[in-house]
């Protein structure tokens, strides 16, 4: 359904799924951490801003990290929900802690915690991060999500860019 753009049903039938699975494994199940963080993460990246939802997304990462604390992806979509919902610390530090989880953490990490630090008006450090994030993208590969959160990032970034590549 999410490929077919049909994001309002394919958002619904994920909260269909978190309910189930809540009924059947329960609420402490890794599993259920795992069902709440994909329909948070569906949440704070659905391709029609009118279906996402950072309040919620928040609410159902933070469910997850309360289930499966160890689990860096948990984290990392937490991260995420809290710079959608205008919450740069927070951001911050989930994005850290996911980071730390991940064993060095991926590009994803890196655009969102360069993205959180520009909105606090760190500019080094969100410059440092984008550098980390373009960096991790050459030595693996990128993705059209990927690529769309660099884009973002660079909007946002965009005078620290500038500024840097005139020098």
């Amino acid at each position: 359904l999410h490929a077919q753009r049909n994001y309002a049903e394919s958002i619904s039938l994920l909260r269909e799924v978190v309910a189930m699975r809540v009924r059947i494994s329960g609420e402490q199940h890794a599993e259920t951490a795992s069902d709440y963080r994909l329909l948070a993460w569906h949440l704070v990246h659905c391709p029609d801003p009118k279906f996402r939802d950072a309040t919620d997304a928040v609410l159902f990462a933070s469910r997850a990290v309360e289930i499966d604390p160890a689990n860096g992806s948990i984290w990392r979509t937490l991260g995420q929900a809290q710079y959608r919902a205008g919450h740069w610390d927070a951001a911050i530090d989930a994005l850290e802690k996911s980071v730390k989880l991940s064993k060095g953490g991926t590009a994803d990490d890196f655009f969102f915690l360069a993205m959180a630090h520009s909105k606090r008006g760190d500019a080094k450090a969100a410059q440092r991060w984008f550098d980390k994030a373009n960096q991790w993208v050459a030595k693996h590969r990128s993705n059209e999500f990927l690529d769309q959160c660099r884009a973002e990032a660079e909007s946002l970034l965009g005078e620290v860019l500038e500024g840097r590549s005139k020098e």
